[in-house]
């Protein structure tokens, strides 16, 4: 297949995963009977405030922003089949980031057994679980007229794709009822690899092998002044002072935390951090920053940015009559 000089763009010095390849060639085909509802990407278009300057943007679902992409741990992964997978939602304000496998494989699993795990927020398993029983008993009963929902007969196309899916790509199955601690124990074991934890949960591996069980005391972060939503008041000044004296996995951390709380809206944030990462050796996530913050979308403005909520589903009669 012939990919467009955009898409080798996107994916950099890294080599292409056949998986997306053939995901892409099913794509083209333009059969609806493929279709399982994730878009492969053939440029650099959906990058937002929120997706980390040091992933590779690679499947949307045409909804909310909402895409995946790879998670190249600037530039430490050297091969994208076994690159971690996040999702990026970027209307969650405050829980933006959420891990969705450790390599390709692992999210496929997870987003063909129900991706609504991956796209929604959860308080825990008996929240979605209940989430799932809801949707089952919904899913029994016919539409009424002015209801956009699937027919019986459209639900279950919808799964005999998911089923032709699996099969194309050998994607292991996973019982929904196993679902979210399956997803717990991949996420755990992201967080016991960490030698840095960072607010949007993706932490800093370590960037050596004097890093490895080092564990976080011997790496600084920036004590932000946030409100503990997704805002922070920080001088730049001070952040300036606290990466001139950091580690490197420190300064990545960093990078993770500000883009966080948006600091990098500031146009003296968005020049300086420019510098630094080129500075740190990370062009190509320079090149990500730029592409996530052009200037013309921004006007200096002062250091101190709004808090924003995020939306979270329910299924209370509480919540629901709110």
């Amino acid at each position: 297949m012939n990919l467009p000089n955009s898409m080798h763009d996107l994916y950099g010095k890294y080599e292409i995963p056949d998986s997306i390849i053939k995901m892409l060639e099913r794509q083209e085909r333009c059969s609806d009977s493929e279709d399982i509802g994730l878009y492969i990407l053939k440029d650099d278009d959906r990058r937002y405030m929120s997706t980390p300057i040091d992933s590779i943007p690679f499947a949307t679902i045409g909804v909310d922003g909402i895409h995946y992409a790879f998670l190249t741990e600037f530039g430490a992964v050297e091969d994208l089949n076994k690159a971690p997978i996040i999702c990026v939602s970027p209307m969650d304000f405050g829980l933006e980031i959420r891990y969705a496998g450790n390599n390709l494989a692992q999210f496929l699993e997870i987003y063909c057994a129900d991706e609504a795990l991956l796209i929604n927020h959860f308080e825990g398993e008996e929240d979605y679980m209940r989430y799932v029983q809801q949707r089952e008993e919904e899913e029994r009963r016919e539409p009424d007229e002015e209801e956009f929902r699937l027919t019986a007969e459209q639900l279950q196309e919808s799964k005999n794709k998911m089923e032709r899916f699996r099969e194309d790509f050998q994607v292991r199955k996973i019982e929904r009822s196993l679902l979210w601690n399956e997803l717990e124990s991949i996420r755990a074991d992201r967080r016991s690899k960490i030698v840095l934890e960072t607010v949007n949960g993706l932490g800093v591996l370590p960037i050596d092998k004097q890093d490895e069980g080092v564990g976080e005391k011997s790496h600084l972060r920036l004590d932000w002044q946030s409100d503990g939503g997704n805002s922070a008041s920080n001088e730049l000044v001070e952040a300036q002072k606290f990466v001139e004296g950091a580690s490197l996995a420190s300064k990545i951390g960093f990078v993770r935390d500000a883009q966080h709380y948006y600091m990098f809206q500031c146009t003296d944030w968005r020049e300086w951090m420019t510098e630094q990462l080129v500075l740190w050796g990370y062009e190509t996530e320079a090149k990500n920053f730029r592409l996530t913050y052009p200037d013309e979308q921004y006007k200096p403005v002062t250091d101190t940015l709004s808090t924003y909520v995020y939306l979270e589903w329910s299924s209370s009669d509480e919540d629901i009559n709110k």
